[in-house]
């Protein structure tokens, strides 16, 4: 396991205590410190946003509830303490190395009513040695600082590697293949509507066809009665008596 940087063990110690939460916050260059989030996030977009769109993506292993262990032997504590941070360190260094650029990542621990504990930076470069980050306080506990809303409830954070970033990126890629799936079937229920429809038009058409010839012949048949019946009543010079019907 990947040494920690010895503060942050020494922290957790000393604070464990009162200790509530504990939180992974990290940044590049002089930025703010931000949550962590999948490897997969869109970082560019991310720049610009709101606080609650970072938070609304970070990592459970990375912001957890602080649970303390009873009746555990003085080795046995210090051997979680130095668990937890190294699980957090570890998780860092693979962080920044699928960045592929240097980071300072911060611990930040929380008491009751959210009160800042202790901050501890360090800093790591894939290329180089880990040092301590500048401009970091080693303990700020007046520090005001709004927590996200409903932080992730958990225990010490389970053994890591890479699960929790691949765990992710399968969801996203669930997300798109379900997603993919209901346009695919919207589009075979159109194309399904579309051709019973391509397929009852001749009947259609045909059906129509044959009542417009059945009430054409109708009126022409009404047409030849009208004509065949109507007659004028006439006597020639003998006085005989006879009808003359108009025909066509």
């Amino acid at each position: 396991m990947v040494a920690p940087p010895p503060e942050w063990v020494s922290l957790l110690d000393e604070h464990e205590d009162e200790l509530v939460r504990v939180r992974l916050l990290w940044r590049t260059g002089s930025s703010k410190y931000r949550p962590v989030v999948p490897i997969t996030a869109d970082f560019e977009s991310l720049e610009s946003a709101s606080d609650r769109a970072w938070e609304a993506l970070e990592l459970n292993d990375t912001h957890f509830n602080w649970l303390r262990t009873e009746g555990e032997s003085p080795s046995e504590r210090q051997g979680r303490l130095e668990g937890a941070a190294s699980r957090l360190w570890s998780f860092s260094r693979r962080f920044a190395r699928a960045l592929d650029q240097r980071c300072d990542f911060q611990l930040r621990g929380y008491g009751n009513d959210d009160e800042v504990l202790f901050e501890s930076g360090a800093r790591f470069n894939p290329n180089t040695n880990p040092v301590r980050s500048e401009g970091d306080d080693e303990a700020r506990a007046a520090s005001p600082h709004t927590p996200p809303p409903g932080p992730t409830a958990g225990a010490v954070p389970p053994a890591w590697s890479r699960a929790s970033l691949e765990e992710e990126e399968r969801r996203i890629h669930g997300l798109k293949d379900e997603l993919i799936k209901r346009l695919t079937e919207e589009r075979n229920r159109t194309d399904e509507d579309f051709r019973n429809l391509s397929q009852q038009s001749p009947t259609l058409i045909t059906h129509a066809g044959e009542i417009l010839k059945e009430a054409i012949r109708k009126v022409s048949m009404k047409m030849r009665q009208l004509r065949v019946g109507f007659s004028v009543p006439l006597r020639d010079s003998r006085g005989y008596r006879w009808s003359c019907s108009r025909a066509g």
